[in-house]
């Protein structure tokens, strides 16, 4: 497996959030993964804040990029009395799974468009099934009526939402969205899509450059 550390180095500190809200760092035990390819924990235990006073944690914690067994580094904002959830943003894996991989396409991490390539193929098997059982379970159908799950191989997928956008000097950019964000993320390869289909992209740049005028981005 390839287990994959961050070299940043966060102190149980409080600190700002993007929101303008105090955060602080907590070392959270992933204990599985959501429908959307999440890691879930829960906290039980306490954080430091900048004036050196400590408060209890128990929330449920989403935290992406994180998988089940690992222990990890995760800023998430310092909760109010209605907090239940939260999401956090991965700093560092302290423990990491031997399910972790190394993840096939150099855009992972950045792009929004896959979120669990990092995740070993027979784990991803075992996850996805999973998800299968537990929604028939909700619906009374009984877990026995579930044939093996049918992989699409690599580089396979005929359909994508990606943005187009003319760049300074008119060069084109064919893009997907950082998750959660507006940010184009500029592409130069995608694993999962038909290389058929990215061919077809790059051909059509000299006609989507005659549609596009400044910085404009047409959806493609």
């Amino acid at each position: 497996s390839g287990s994959r550390r961050s070299h940043s180095r966060n102190r149980n500190r409080s600190s700002q959030n993007k929101g303008g809200g105090a955060s602080a760092i907590f070392e959270v035990e992933i204990n599985s993964l959501g429908a959307m390819g999440d890691g879930i924990g829960h906290l039980a235990g306490s954080a430091e804040q900048a004036d050196g006073s400590r408060f209890e944690d128990n929330r449920r914690v989403i935290v992406p990029g994180a998988l089940p067994g690992e222990c990890a580094r995760v800023s998430m904002p310092i909760p109010d009395e209605s907090s239940k959830d939260t999401r956090g943003s991965l700093v560092e894996i302290v423990r990491a799974s031997d399910s972790r991989v190394s993840a096939p396409c150099g855009h992972f991490g950045t792009c929004g468009g896959c979120s669990i390539q990092h995740l070993a193929d027979s784990d991803y098997t075992a996850w996805k099934r999973d998800l299968v059982v537990a929604a028939l379970d909700r619906a009374d159908v009984g877990a026995e009526t579930i044939q093996p799950l049918q992989r699409s191989p690599s580089g396979s997928r005929r359909r994508a939402d990606m943005v187009v956008q003319r760049r300074k000097g008119g060069a084109i950019t064919v893009a997907y969205r950082q998750r959660g964000s507006h940010t184009l993320v500029g592409l130069n390869e995608c694993a999962v899509l038909d290389p058929r289909l990215w061919a077809g992209i790059n051909a059509l740049k000299p006609h989507l450059a005659a549609l596009l005028t400044g910085d404009d981005t047409l959806s493609l």
